[in-house]
């Protein structure tokens, strides 16, 4: 039997596992069921999770994650920046220094401001500068389309920041299969690829094919300070590494894998998935948001759908009526069959063994999840996962 849960929650919902429509933590805070009742499992002992707990209530998002200057400036001086009209298969650098041109592909090696418009039919911006180098891209109208590798990207910078230009419409596209260095194992994965700190910020509008695998990956720390961005990804939407951080935007999604997600479980201190506001339109076949760690949240609307949804979830197993003893104070089986406490255990130990293995063997269609916890203060949830759909409202 397939279930709808309708959830109101007050005030803080601190590592919510009915949010997570199955995630592996323990909730916290005032929640009214208005449906059947759902249970709660955890992965970590109890100690563990209480200490898990207490943590994350403690934290504030900006505790986690800093706006500098750099990943909020949208604005740029025409007169002190690099100019680069992209046309077909080639590229012309109109005015400015830092930025050549060789057939298709453009290189940023320096530091500056450098806007780009017009189309790219078959090539790629690459950005390699100086670990400290600050480069502010500006899509200014440009449609970039690589069939052979990452349409941008970032092999070293101290920080790109990435500004959709405002009134525009940008459009990037990767191809299904990388080449050379492009295929290595530790190459780029997604059509906006980078190594470094990236930031995406501006009012226009940026849609991205990730043919390959992921849309928009970076191996540091990925900030979305505003912007509408629609993603088709044949893997993961968004995927920072040791932090994701969403200010606000409009952001849809259409993923095969997760929508998005932060990757680093390598300590306490990374691998946060963090999100101020925004407005959000994930369908992923895996998990809508995913943390390596932890997860806060704290303002949104969200229309999740995972795994193809409720709809083409697998029936879940009924269960069995309370046992009941009888005169004797035996209990009996809903075939009056007799059990004895020792086959009963015995029986709940081979359920629960099954139960992991099926877990273990079941792609996770989560809503949202995180390794260590969830914490939300305010936002407005609808979640439509192959395990269980859910409308929820924080307040």
């Amino acid at each position: 039997m397939k279930n709808v849960y309708k959830t109101k929650v007050a005030a803080l919902l601190t590592v919510s596992a009915m949010l997570a429509a199955g995630c592996s933590t323990s909730t916290s805070g005032s929640v009214k069921d208005t449906s059947s009742s759902s249970t709660a499992t955890t992965n970590t002992s109890s100690t563990d999770a209480n200490k898990a707990n207490a943590q994350l209530a403690g934290l504030k998002l900006d505790d986690l994650v800093k706006y500098d200057a750099d990943d909020t400036k949208v604005n740029w001086d025409a007169e002190k920046s690099t100019s680069i009209t992209l046309s077909g298969a080639g590229a012309n650098v109109v005015k400015g220094s830092g930025a050549k041109v060789d057939g298709s592909v453009i290189t940023i090696s320096s530091a500056g401001t450098y806007v780009l418009s017009g189309k790219l039919s078959d090539g790629s911006i690459v950005i390699d500068a100086g670990d400290d180098d600050i480069v502010h891209l500006v899509l200014n109208g440009a449609q970039i389309q690589s069939s052979t590798s990452s349409a941008i990207h970032v092999k070293g910078a101290g920080k790109t920041v990435l500004t959709l230009s405002e009134g525009t419409e940008n459009v990037i596209s990767d191809g299904k299969t990388y080449t050379g260095q492009e295929s290595a194992k530790d190459g780029p994965t997604a059509a906006i690829y980078s190594k470094d700190d990236l930031t995406i910020n501006g009012t226009g509008k940026l849609s991205v094919q990730g043919n390959f695998k992921d849309g928009i990956t970076s191996k540091d720390d990925l900030k979305i300070v505003s912007g509408t961005l629609n993603i088709t990804a044949a893997d993961d939407g968004i995927v920072g590494r040791d932090l994701t951080a969403v200010k606000e935007g409009n952001i849809t999604i259409q993923a095969g894998g997760d929508g998005i997600k932060s990757t680093n479980d390598s300590g306490t201190d990374k691998g946060y998935l963090v999100i101020g506001a925004g407005a959000f339109v994930i369908d992923a076949g895996s998990d809508g948001l995913q943390a390596a760690t932890s997860m806060l949240i704290n303002g949104g609307s969200y229309n999740l759908r995972t795994g193809g949804g409720n709809a083409k979830a697998e029936p879940h197993k009924e269960e069995q009526p309370p046992q009941r003893p009888d005169a004797q104070g035996q209990t009996k089986s809903k075939e009056n069959e007799q059990a004895t406490p020792s086959t009963a255990n015995t029986s709940k130990s081979t359920d629960s063994a099954q139960a992991d293995s099926e877990d273990s063997e079941t792609p996770s269609t989560k809503g949202l999840k995180a390794a260590s916890g969830i914490s939300i203060t305010n936002g407005i949830f609808n979640i439509d996962s192959a395990m269980i759909r859910y409308t929820v409202t924080a307040v």
